[in-house]
């Protein structure tokens, strides 16, 4: 999605803020659903909420089943995710209201992802225990619950109590259900305190700028209301963490002067093949069969050692849409195609190079479907990424905070009406807080792999600190396209000449001091400017979500 739709998408939530509560909210409905345990079986270690949003505790039960036993599904809805993740096997399942169930460290699945499922239906068989995590050493399944990004106490949903309490008990960000103990008026001042609190932050943003203090306001002004939003005021902290380091940055340009290449040796041919990943919104070029303005000659490919990766099924040709799928799919289609090169020119050495989106298909690739032992894949050369966010996109949580609303989701559902508004799945993949970006940062690398992230510092799309990869070299550089760096970087000189050395294997390019302390300071004003705007575009729809429910309870 670009970013003139992202805008045009926040724009409407706020229009529904204002204008469209009353009738929206009646829409909802509140038949409960019906739950059933997944086995018939006693809790042998019990759930532990952490104390902070990544801290230790226990995000799920064991109930101790026994090996061979058969685990079904808690609760009608589709599968989200059925597979294996580092080594062992998982289920998870979407139900109507947005809550997921997961089972997991199974012997055996027996769904697919994207397969619908009734309560009691079997989804595979129980139990792996030696890929169980816990301290338990007895057979059991783990199974979670999560409502929107916090994890709750699953057996809740078989306690005889109403189940909305599990919002009030866990409360999802921006999430507010009919039924709550609250009066309708104390909805409404609750609204409305948070609007006096948006107007608050809104004037700190327009009146101190891109600044350390404006940031630290922020984060001042929502940590007292803005509770479901903890997790992004944790990134903001960070922001400002990385700004405050950035005090050093004399001593670390001294230091990346001494380490840096000061002269490049230009372009060098090259004897692997290439596979290149185009990102989100691209397509094939019909007179060229390319996917990208990147021009592998510049960095000595030859046109007939190159394939541009497809994302439609099965290869061949392909459109925009096509990379709106979940990113997992466009993984498995990068192993596939992949392995068509190594059926063509068995044993031939093959090196990636991905631009935005599709380094996090890279990525996901090498980490759940590479095996290197695996002789139906070629040889890997060297990986090179582009202005990816391997730590997901600032922008993409902006858009996942909104949808965590109900209003909020309710107006990205209906965009979908409206060309090039609707919310990709691969977007959504790319939030910071997406399943998909927290798999992927605990899951290392495989060894062995050469991997060069190459940043921009003043990329507004996917900031530089986001395209950071624990296990890859990370480097910055600096396009003269000021205002694009984002897509320039495939093409600049500077860039290129990036992707040359990493090739070669040399040291990155220097930068001078200015395009250094560029990289160091803009990435984390940039971050903060988005999360802060993700913050209170989320605060809007969690105020239409208050108003609304209590309107509706005034009303009846």
């Amino acid at each position: 999605m670009s970013r003139s739709s992202r805008t045009l998408a926040i724009a409407c939530v706020m229009c529904v803020a204002v204008f469209g509560l009353p009738t929206a909210v009646a829409a909802r409905s509140s038949a409960p659903p019906r739950w059933v345990l997944p086995v018939d079986a006693e809790i042998v270690s019990d759930f532990d909420e952490p104390e902070v949003p990544y801290g230790s505790g226990h995000r799920g039960v064991d109930l101790g089943a026994s090996d061979s036993e058969v685990v079904v599904a808690a609760g009608d809805g589709t599968v989200e995710f059925a597979g294996a993740v580092a080594g062992s096997l998982h289920v998870v399942v979407r139900h109507s209201n947005g809550w997921r169930t997961s089972y997991s460290f199974l012997s055996k699945v027996s769904v697919r992802l994207g397969t619908p499922v009734r309560a009691g239906e079997p989804l595979g068989i129980c139990c792996d225990s030696s890929a169980h995590m816990s301290s338990i050493s007895d057979s059991s399944l783990h199974f979670g619950l999560r409502i929107g990004d916090d994890y709750a106490d699953p057996m809740q949903l078989f306690d005889p109590v109403d189940l909305t309490e599990l919002v009030r008990l866990a409360p999802p960000q921006g999430h507010q259900w009919p039924g709550r103990d609250e009066s309708a008026w104390a909805m409404i001042s609750e609204a409305l305190g948070l609007s006096i609190i948006a107007d608050a932050v809104t004037f700190v943003v327009a009146g101190g700028g891109l600044a350390i203090d404006a940031l630290g306001d922020l984060y001042v002004a929502g940590a007292s209301s803005l509770v479901e939003s903890a997790e992004t005021l944790v990134l903001i902290s960070r922001d400002i963490a990385t700004l405050v380091q950035s005090a050093g940055a004399l001593t670390r340009w001294a230091k990346h002067r001494r380490e840096c290449d000061h002269d490049p040796p230009g372009v060098v041919p090259q004897k692997d093949r290439l596979m290149f990943v185009a990102g989100i919104n691209s397509d094939t070029d019909p007179a060229t069969g390319h996917t990208n303005d990147f021009e592998p000659e510049t960095v000595g490919y030859a046109e007939a050692d190159v394939e541009w990766f497809s994302y439609a099924p099965g290869d061949g040709p392909y459109v925009s849409s096509h990379t709106h799928v979940p990113i997992e799919d466009s993984a498995k289609n990068l192993a596939g195609q992949l392995r068509a090169m190594q059926t063509e020119s068995p044993g031939e050495p093959v090196d990636l190079i991905a631009h935005s989106l599709g380094g996090v298909v890279v990525q996901t690739f090498l980490k759940f479907y590479y095996d290197p032992s695996d002789a139906t894949f070629p040889p890997l050369g060297t990986v090179i990424t582009l202005d990816s966010p391997h730590k997901g996109a600032p922008a993409a949580t902006a858009g996942d905070l909104v949808g965590n609303s109900w209003a909020g989701s309710t107006v990205i559902d209906a965009a979908g009406m409206i060309p090039n508004i609707s919310e990709p799945s691969s977007l959504v993949d790319l939030s910071e807080l997406s399943d998909l970006n927290q798999r992927l940062a605990d899951t290392a690398l495989p060894e062995g792999i050469d991997f060069v992230s190459i940043g921009a510092p003043l990329d507004w799309t996917v900031p530089l600190a986001a395209t950071h990869l624990d296990g890859a070299k990370n480097w910055t550089v600096n396009p003269e396209a000021l205002l694009n760096q984002h897509s320039a970087i495939t093409t600049d000189e500077a860039g290129m000449t990036a992707v040359s050395n990493a090739l070669a294997g040399r040291a990155v390019p220097c930068l001078a001091l200015g395009a250094f302390i560029a990289g160091e300071l803009a990435p984390a004003l940039i971050s903060g400017v988005e999360h802060a705007a993700g913050l209170l575009a989320q605060n809007e729809a969690r105020k239409a979500d208050l108003l609304g429910a209590g309107l509706e309870i005034l009303s009846g």
